[in-house]
């Protein structure tokens, strides 16, 4: 009786401390998101995807159907808040569970090790049998009593040992920088966090399960259904599931008769995950205010989107790219662990070879299918593609602290200093609480916009993501028309173009009706000409122009003039706010900063250096000293020393505006 209710106690404590040890975690974690998130729209996908998820609609390739779906019921919630800042707060929530499950599956390793390290003899157990041996006067009762008083002891202290290090590895995960980025600006990456970490726990659990391992393995399978609802990458775990799942302790790696009817039969859930899909061309059908791919018109566009076909022409095109996406990898991994975390990440990948090297290939394989998939992946935000990698590493780190406290256990208290480094080395980098550039940016440009404006850029990153959820959200310039220029490249957009802006688009059909005609051969991958492609786009992006100048002032930006200078060739380019104005005629027209307040967007800058923020910090600096330059032209001395001096303050070292302001001082300072 006695041993059965120590049993139960242990079982109602260990239940209790790992709630409360998870519940903190949650809350660590959250509070630090809560503290460094972005008020409003950033970068690149945040303005669309929050767009999207406020009006149900179809979001980029691959369609993300339960992110948006979730984040829809999200928005409807009675907060007085705006719809992005709703859903950079779901973002954060959605992390610091990542974080949470992420504490459990540690638990879950950790106790693992725990159990398959007690090899050795006990105290009091004899060598023959590994009981418990009686001494002088001792009967057979009381020395099991107390042996198991004993063990129930050292496996409570060993338990509370474990949810430790668990924590101190989940703080590390979430103040790790890749998983932190996600936290702070609404991103689908938040959501994969989540099913990757639950997906691990109960596969994890249902090998160590046996009695409830079909149970576990059909809830795995279904949150992998969802996984893949959510990303396509959700695919890369499954090697080493797969490993895993026909791979067991002791024996060879057998597919047998049995393990795969059972693998048949969890296809089952998985397939209900999967069903969420089927919203993209329902959803699509009803046309929402964004539709992205206009899914519903057929087979063909739905497998295009979801598939991702689009980006295929980045992905393992260059030979030499893996090599450079290697060494990026390589240089990111401090930031995930520090420096010092290093120690415990190698050791705990020696630790787990030579303890159980199932464990340590299911974890290599989560590394290995990852890097394999996105060292070949062409894109500037590749870091988010390593984040199954860097969970991995997170766990090996785990590991190694584990053996590392059995040698020692003194320096348990010591493990905690490892998140705090995290957050003393990535709290700059992360920390958006005031980051209002890609806002500012886009306030700056749209209102330097004459009323009924017709703008072309490609600047996705900058503004034009921000800018479709200010506009058919917030109501932010509806007057103006932006035509995204690479979104053209592709057969839905030019008929969301007619939906959004009929008055401007139907004197173009013609054109845009031709070049659909050769653009949906080359979507279908059917022989094209390349030359005849870019001609009739070409063309079709000059009607735009040339039919609507007499009614619309047009404007372009600067990526335009240098990417596609046959665009408005014609006319003459006049530089006006972050834009240049086309006009046909030679006049002279008055240049002004009076509306470009730039001291928020300075200050937005902060401390963070990336490739998005030297990029549009580089755009509007190169956009004043255009200005600057225009007003010399002009002879508008005043103007153009205004203008430099602007350009000087977002870019001390800015060689161009330095020399336009030396130039400006000497003319008005001649006699």
């Amino acid at each position: 009786m006695r041993a059965k209710s120590l049993l139960e106690y242990q079982t109602r404590m260990k239940f209790n401390t790992s709630q409360y040890a998870g519940g903190f975690v949650f809350c660590c974690s959250f509070s630090l998101y809560m503290l460094t998130m972005a008020p409003d729209v950033t970068f690149t996908d945040s303005g669309e995807l929050a767009a999207v998820c406020t009006t149900l609609g179809i979001a980029h390739p691959t369609g993300y159907p339960l992110f948006t779906i979730i984040g829809y019921l999200w928005t409807l919630l009675p907060l007085p808040l705006p719809p992005i800042y709703k859903l950079n707060i779901f973002t954060a929530i959605l992390t610091a569970s990542a974080v949470t499950v992420f504490f459990k599956v540690t638990v879950v390793i950790l106790n693992y090790l725990f159990k398959s390290s007690q090899l050795e003899l006990q105290p009091g157990m004899s060598k023959q049998n590994k009981q418990p041996s009686r001494k002088k006067g001792q009967t057979r009762s009381h020395v099991q009593k107390e042996h198991f008083t004993s063990d129930f002891s050292a496996g409570t202290r060993a338990r509370n040992y474990s949810i430790t290090l668990a924590i101190i590895s989940a703080l590390m995960y979430g103040f790790s920088l890749t998983v932190w980025e996600q936290a702070v600006a609404v991103e689908v990456y938040s959501l994969h966090l989540l099913l990757i970490n639950l997906i691990l726990l109960f596969f994890l659990e249902a090998l160590l399960q046996p009695k409830k391992q079909q149970k576990l393995l059909l809830t795995t399978a279904f949150f992998l259904g969802l996984g893949f609802a959510n990303h396509m990458t959700t695919v890369l775990v499954l090697p080493a599931l797969f490993y895993l799942y026909f791979k067991r302790p002791a024996e060879k790696f057998v597919i047998d008769r049995e393990r795969l009817h059972l693998l048949l039969l969890l296809v089952i859930p998985l397939s209900v995950g999967l069903l969420l899909y089927i919203y993209l061309p329902l959803r699509s059908g009803a046309m929402p205010e964004f539709n992205w791919g206009w899914v519903s018109r057929g087979w063909d566009k739905f497998s295009y989107h979801v598939q991702g076909k689009q980006y295929h022409v980045w992905m393992f095109s260059e030979s030499e790219l893996w090599l450079e996406n290697l060494i990026k990898f390589l240089r990111s991994i401090p930031a995930q662990v520090t420096w010092i975390g290093l120690v415990p990440l190698c050791y705990g990948l020696y630790r787990s070879f030579r303890q159980s090297r199932q464990l340590f290939w299911f974890l290599i394989f989560l590394i290995l299918s990852c890097l394999t998939y996105a060292l070949n992946y062409s894109i500037h935000d590749i870091t988010s593609y390593f984040l199954t990698a860097f969970t991995a590493l997170i766990l090996f780190s785990a590991i190694g602290l584990w053996h590392i406290f059995q040698k020692i256990p003194k320096g348990l208290p010591f493990c905690f200093v490892l998140p705090l480094l995290l957050i003393g080395t990535n709290f700059a980098e992360n920390d958006r609480s005031d980051d209002y550039l890609v806002p500012e940016y886009t306030r700056i440009l749209v209102n330097n916009l004459q009323p009924g404006a017709i703008i072309i850029s490609a600047q996705w990153d900058f503004w034009c993501s921000a800018f479709w959820y200010k506009q058919r959200i917030e109501g932010f310039r509806p007057d103006v028309v932006l035509i995204e220029k690479e979104l053209l490249r592709r057969t839905w957009y030019p008929e969301q173009l007619k939906r959004w802006y009929p008055q401007v688009i139907e004197p173009c059909n013609a054109e845009i009706d031709e070049y659909l005609d050769e653009l949906e051969l080359f979507e279908s991958r059917q022989k094209y000409s390349a030359r005849k492609l870019q001609r009739k786009f070409i063309t079709m992006l000059n009607s735009f122009i040339n039919q609507n100048s007499t009614h619309h002032p047009i404007y372009i930006t600067l990526d335009i003039m240098q990417s596609e200078p046959d665009i408005g060739k014609n006319y003459q380019k006049i530089a006006a706010g972050f834009t240049f104005r086309l006009e046909k005629n030679n006049k002279i027209w008055p240049a002004s900063v009076e509306t470009m307040s730039i001291e928020l967007f300075s200050s937005a800058t902060g401390n963070r250096q990336n490739y998005l923020v030297d990029g549009i910090n580089n755009s509007a600096v190169m956009s004043l000293v255009n200005i600057g330059r225009y007003a010399l032209f002009t002879r508008q001395a005043a103007t153009a020393k205004k203008a430099f001096q602007m350009a000087l303050h977002l870019n001390p070292e800015h060689q161009m505006a330095q020399e336009g302001l030396r130039y400006v001082n000497k003319k008005t300072t001649r006699p």
